[in-house]
């Protein structure tokens, strides 16, 4: 997925984020990939994200969180994995002010 299709891809969230200051994401994550990046999205609305990091001490998780922080424009301090630390399936808060 190119950079302007995954702006595109996140748009919505994007403006939502601007609005009300923060945002829940449910992200299927596939690591071990060959690069992170965003893949698309699933029916459900779930986001994909492929994550270079391996599923092992936090790795994979660490660098989904800090990859968002990069995507949303945000000091890594503001993404905060909320439920799925095993899983591949996560759910992540945003917020523009720090906790």
């Amino acid at each position: 997925m190119s950079s302007g299709e995954s702006h595109l891809l996140l748009e919505a969230e994007r403006r939502r984020f601007e609005q009300e200051g923060e945002l829940l994401l449910s992200i299927k994550v596939s690591p071990r990939s060959s690069r992170t990046r965003w893949i698309g999205r699933m029916e459900d609305g779930t986001l994909k994200v492929a994550l270079a990091a391996p599923p092992e001490k936090g790795k994979a998780n660490e660098e989904l969180l800090e990859f968002l922080a990069a995507e949303f424009g945000v000091a890594r301090s503001q993404v905060e994995l909320i439920a799925g630390h095993a899983s591949t399936a996560k759910r992540v808060r945003l917020t523009k002010t720090r906790r």
